[in-house]
């Protein structure tokens, strides 16, 4: 795909748009120590991403309020990875699980008044995969089309899977070069992250 001709500092999905609400609310903008990634918060400290984003203890995590990003950010205070996993080594092929970390991150505050509240909800889990062909949207917001995002504009773009399982740890979508580089963001169907 030919890269976009944009200004620096802009971002752009082809094809895409402005996330809504929905996946404002469950998003979080993953500012690691080498890359910018998407994360989705999936209880009240708890936040999934790519373990290839290489996210560190110590690392920030900015929510979003309304459309735009957050002032108010979140210190990574744990990292977890399916066994045998790390940022380099997680190909599906070789018989590791999927590209997966949990983060856990500082307390928040839930307090309406408290500066550090974080307003949302948090992401459902889809526990069985749908099989081929099922019409999802992908979010992300670590860059768009290989260009930096750096003010975290939260994009999505409706995709459809293109396997029929997922017991490699991994699926496919039917367009997999829109979005490309918001590595870490979900793809949810019927409102559940896959």
């Amino acid at each position: 795909m030919e890269q976009p001709n944009l200004e620096e500092g802009t971002s752009a999905v082809v094809g895409g748009s402005a996330a809504s609400q929905f996946y404002i609310d469950r998003a979080a903008f993953f500012d690691g120590s080498i890359h910018m990634c998407t994360a989705t918060r999936i209880a009240k400290n708890w936040a999934i991403t790519a373990i290839h984003c290489d996210p560190r203890v110590g690392d920030r995590l900015k929510f979003y309020d309304e459309a735009r990003l957050s002032l108010r950010p979140s210190r990574v205070t744990g990292v977890y990875a399916y066994p045998g996993t790390s940022p380099l080594r997680f190909n599906y092929g070789d018989g590791l699980f999927a590209d997966m970390a949990l983060l856990r991150f500082e307390a928040v505050s839930t307090s309406a008044t408290d500066e550090n509240n974080i307003l949302g909800t948090v992401a459902t889990l889809a526990w069985k995969y749908p099989g081929d062909g099922k019409l999802g949207t992908k979010v992300g917001a670590g860059a768009h089309d290989n260009i930096d995002n750096v003010v975290g504009a939260l994009e999505m773009i409706n995709d459809r899977t293109d396997d029929d399982d997922d017991n490699n740890g991994g699926f496919y979508s039917l367009n997999e070069q829109l979005d490309h580089g918001d590595s870490g963001g979900p793809f949810y169907y019927q409102n559940r992250v896959l």
